[in-house]
């Protein structure tokens, strides 16, 4: 029996010997009333499982000394599955309680009951409920519920500014959306659609108008829409300040006269294509369906790896020896690129993966020698060094992260072996490597992509393996219809796109994976042919960088 399987035996005889201990009031040595109702418990459980629990008894306080702890906001039945969960970690929840649940988690820092709420709510997330979702995440403390309940907001503005859910919102919610520059909208126009129908909607809200026109983007909408607003709507009949404000803007409503720093244009999501033996830069938006050129890429390479952090998109190394160790960094704000510092070791088809805090250069080949080192880039102090080596040197492997740790799947010792199933891992923190279980299956070329609390790694023959911390790497679907050497993958929207590279037949194709259904659909794009090393990502461009379109396939043939 492997070291895992005994060590998931102990945990489930642990578990259930403490469950046994709670229900027969064995070694109890805490009391806890909830609504008259009375709990025997084991201090070392709940505070091992609550950080609540172990400030209390670690506190002095009364209840640290006589045991007798008496709880608020919280009723006896919600309590009872809370405590079963604090010792044998299962938990049955549905729409009727989550929010109990989550309201419970959070006042007695239960993290992991917290971190299974968001889950449960990330996966019925639409527009119907995506408010109140976004709401309890803001009550509750829960910064990733809340900033993916937003992104679907914004990312979804005009289909909920229709429904019913809309016109309950408050003034400053509604301020906080029109703000947002990543606001998902055809034009500015609809956005002042959208805010007149939520303030005909009660009558009060009127006294917002004046309020709300100075948060809209009235210097980016055509004249023509202004002129009607101040011609037919009945809101301005008899609101001078809002009237003199709208002829106002008038004035500066023109491309010619915008003051780009008085008034920003609204971010878009595109899939970038680094296409280093072109240098051409190519971006699909996702709202428009349209592909646009971007800043040039400065050097000519294949073999390069790349990542994006903090909105930026990073490329390191490639096969030419004047590049091999060479950085340099797309900023997206400026719609340009910019050179860092040269990485200690020259490498190709390799890996580069971010963190929340450094970059890291992984493996790869120096001509045809697998290389192991790993190389950190701190992108504060712009310099490299080298942090420790992978357990067994591989280039044309993929790697993820999750939880502070980097996952290294498959790869090559040498240019000219076969695939392996060697999976291997960095921690960033104490910053040692180890050797894990071998993968399923065989891969190189493969592409990694972590969602919520798990890995999804894709081969090139379509094989899709799900890796996370509680279970063994396995594989969870297969896209039979993939099987090309050459593919790109980027998340979006808790799903995966994947992008065949260097196909003149299938270039236009996206296959779009639901991991959470395991299951798959192919869309047909307006895509740029691209080369076989060419780089996908995806990044927010200001529209004010998506000026020239990018319309002819020639050069591509």
């Amino acid at each position: 029996m492997e070291t895992n399987t005994y060590r998931e035996v102990h945990q489930r005889h642990l578990c259930q010997g403490l469950v046994c201990q709670l229900e027969n009031g064995k070694n109890t040595d805490t009391t806890i009333s909830v609504q008259g109702e009375t709990f025997h418990c084991h201090r070392v459980v709940l505070s091992a499982v609550s950080s609540f629990f172990n400030a209390m008894y670690s506190s002095g306080m009364k209840e640290s000394v006589d045991g007798m702890v008496t709880l608020h906001n919280v009723t006896p039945s919600t309590f009872h599955d809370v405590l079963h969960f604090m010792y044998n970690g299962t938990v049955d929840i549905n729409d009727e309680n989550v929010v109990d649940f989550l309201r419970t988690a959070s006042i007695f820092q239960i993290t992991t009951l917290l971190h299974i709420c968001e889950k449960f709510l990330l996966d019925i997330l639409s527009l119907k409920n995506v408010l109140e979702v976004w709401r309890l995440a803001s009550a509750y403390s829960c910064p990733t519920l809340r900033e993916y309940a937003w992104d679907f907001i914004v990312d979804n503005f005009s289909d909920l500014s229709r429904r019913d859910e809309f016109q309950d919102i408050t003034k400053d919610e509604l301020l906080s959306m029109i703000n947002d520059d990543n606001l998902n909208v055809v034009n500015e126009e609809s956005v002042c659609d959208a805010t007149l129908t939520w303030i005909r909607f009660e009558q009060s809200r009127v006294n917002h108008l004046l309020e709300i026109f100075h948060n809209l983007r009235f210097p980016l909408m055509r004249t023509t829409y202004i002129n009607s607003l101040l011609e037919s709507n009945a809101l301005l009949t008899e609101n001078k300040e809002c009237k003199e404000y709208l002829q106002q803007m008038t004035k500066t409503a023109t491309k010619s006269t915008i003051d780009p720093q008085a008034v920003k244009e609204r971010n878009e999501p595109v899939l970038v294509m680094v296409d280093g033996r072109r240098q051409d830069v190519i971006c699909f938006s996702l709202q428009r369906k349209k592909c646009f050129s971007l800043a040039k890429f400065p050097y000519f390479a294949d073999g390069k790896a790349s990542c994006t952090y903090n909105g930026d998109i990073y490329v390191c190394g490639g096969t030419t020896g004047m590049v091999a160790d060479r950085l340099v960094k797309f900023e997206s704000k400026r719609n340009r690129w910019e050179e860092c510092s040269s990485m200690l070791n020259g490498r190709c088809y390799h890996e580069l993966v971010a963190t929340s805090e450094c970059l890291y250069s992984l493996g790869g080949f120096s001509m045809d020698t697998a290389l192991s080192s790993i190389e950190e880039y701190n992108t504060a102090a712009g310099s490299w060094g080298k942090v420790g080596d992978l357990v067994v040197a591989v280039g044309g492997m993929s790697a993820a992260v999750l939880h502070d740790t980097i996952y290294i799947f498959g790869g090559k010792r040498n240019r000219v072996e076969r695939k392996t199933p060697i999976f291997q891992s960095f921690n960033t923190k104490t910053r040692t490597s180890s050797g894990l279980e071998n993968l399923p299956i065989n891969i190189c070329w493969s592409q990694a992509l972590t969602i919520d609390d798990s890995i999804y790694v894709i081969s090139p023959d379509g094989n899709v393996i799900k890796y996370c911390s509680e279970s063994h790497p396995s594989i969870v679907s297969v896209i039979k219809d993939l099987d090309c050497q050459y593919f790109r993958i980027i998340g979006h929207n808790r799903k995966i796109i994947i992008l065949q590279v260097g196909d003149l037949k299938n270039y236009d194709e996206l296959r779009v994976f639901d991991p959470k259904y395991n299951n798959y659909c192919v869309a047909r794009e307006r895509l740029p042919r691209s080369l076989c090393d060419s780089d996908w990502l995806k990044v927010v461009i200001n529209r004010q960088h998506l000026k020239y379109e990018y319309l002819s396939h020639s050069s591509h043939r």
